[in-house]
């Protein structure tokens, strides 16, 4: 009788729980769905003015483009130059002297 019904009441306090619980995950996860779509709209518009605000300015994109083929150039240099000298070096220490 009293276990009995002490069963029961306590399996229909963790049903409803359970229920609650459940709702509460849901509620939670759409409003980390809502903010995560924010967040990716708001980027996605960053991105975009910065394009398009790069786009119309011809004065920019001939900067970007200076910037971009002058790094890629020194790299290239600074690549070139320091296997030259290293191998200079190599050959200058490498070598005996009476073979110099």
């Amino acid at each position: 009788g009293e276990l009995e019904a002490k069963m029961r009441g306590k399996a229909k306090v963790e049903r409803e729980n359970h229920d609650l619980n459940k709702e509460k995950i849901k509620l939670d996860r759409a409003e980390q769905r809502k903010t995560w779509m924010e967040v990716c709209s708001s980027v996605g518009n960053m991105i975009g003015t910065g394009l398009d605000t790069l786009i119309s300015n011809n004065t920019k994109i001939m900067g970007t483009a200076m910037t971009v083929f002058g790094l890629a150039g020194g790299y290239f240099l600074a690549k070139r130059g320091i296997g030259v000298g290293a191998q200079y070096i190599e050959n200058r220490i490498g070598k005996p002297t009476l073979v110099r």
